[in-house]
């Protein structure tokens, strides 16, 4: 009589049984499954940082608005001899002033219509700013919670 051999035990990696009991179309829903988790999270992740980078652009921008207000006023008390130039202070706030609201006026001053000595660009360029404020408000007002 023949003698049988003994059965040879095969050792499974981790996770075959889950690969061997899934079909074709349950390891497709288990990776789409973990690949929807993944951009969730990343979605979640980006949430994160985008609500509080709206939020200080738009602090930058009030804070912007009321640079260009305070140039507004420092030009007209410039021009009507209440404040004297030839103050360094008044004339450094001035430059300061002016430095930081040039670069933004300048383009809008080529589109501008010339008015003589009526300079509306200061305006034009609030109104401008106001309305990135409402674009990136409602941008944020519609971002969904991270957690949900």
């Amino acid at each position: 009589m023949r003698r049988r051999a003994a059965p040879v035990k095969r050792v499974r990696r981790p996770g075959a049984a889950c690969r061997g009991a899934l079909s074709r179309f349950g390891a497709a829903a288990s990776l789409a499954a973990v690949q929807g988790h993944r951009s969730r999270m990343a979605r979640e992740g980006l949430l994160i940082i985008l609500g509080p980078l709206i939020q200080i652009i738009l602090i930058a921008i009030k804070f912007y608005i009321w640079v260009v207000i305070a140039w507004i006023i420092m030009s007209w008390l410039v021009n009507f001899n209440v404040v004297n130039r030839s103050n360094r202070l008044v004339h450094a706030l001035g430059d300061i002033l002016h430095r930081l609201t040039e670069p933004a006026l300048k383009p809008i001053r080529r589109y501008m219509p010339n008015l003589g000595g009526l300079d509306l660009t200061p305006m034009a360029l609030i109104l401008i700013l106001i309305f990135v404020q409402l674009v990136l408000g409602n941008v944020l007002w519609s971002l969904p919670q991270a957690g949900h």
